[in-house]
């Protein structure tokens, strides 16, 4: 019985320690990822009620940015 009581011990703390070594990109999905894209989502169907189209919205700020600014082509 006692090597009985060992081995169960021992196997529960085998158990904790597997369960204790969460990998990073867990934490990661479940700390940023999905509440990021849940606000995403959210927000995006703010934007769609009020009538915001994102989408040119982010092209005009984008093109506002030096580094992110597309040349126009010129017309000869």
């Amino acid at each position: 019985m006692a090597n009985l009581k060992k081995k169960k011990g021992a196997g529960e703390s085998a158990d904790r320690q597997s369960k204790k070594s969460i990998g990073f990109f867990q934490i990661l999905l479940a700390w940023i990822i999905i509440p990021l894209m849940f606000t995403m989502a959210v927000v995006l169907i703010i934007a769609k009620v009020a009538d915001v189209n994102v989408f040119d919205q982010a092209k005009e700020w984008t093109s506002k940015v030096p580094f992110l600014e597309q040349k126009a082509p010129d017309e000869k």
